[in-house]
């Protein structure tokens, strides 16, 4: 997977609205089939809220991008699909990615 993902970190609390606007342009990426590794942190993770996580679901239902959260000690509670990654193990995924976009 390295050298051929770009990585998005989404470490923002979003509105809907912009909640929205980034799934747009992740669900753009997946369109190009550019391989992508969309990573919650800090305050992203509030996206893991059921309602609000209901529109990313479809990355995971259709395979369309690898999603990961970096520990909040909530892991149990997070949506199914969204694999747990830390913090070392985010730095490393980033050096050894096509590109980092932070949102």
């Amino acid at each position: 997977m390295p050298g051929d993902v770009w990585v998005v970190i989404i470490d923002s609390a979003p509105d809907a609205d912009d909640s929205r606007e980034m799934l747009e342009l992740v669900l753009a990426g997946a369109t190009l089939e550019v391989g992508l590794a969309v990573v919650f942190r800090d305050a992203g993770l509030d996206l893991f809220d059921p309602k609000l996580f209901r529109p990313w679901r479809q990355l995971v239902d259709h395979e369309l991008a690898d999603l990961f959260g970096v520990g909040n000690g909530l892991e149990a509670s997070w949506p199914t699909g969204v694999a747990p990654l830390s913090e070392t193990s985010l730095k490393h995924l980033c050096s050894e990615a096509a590109g980092v976009l932070r949102l």
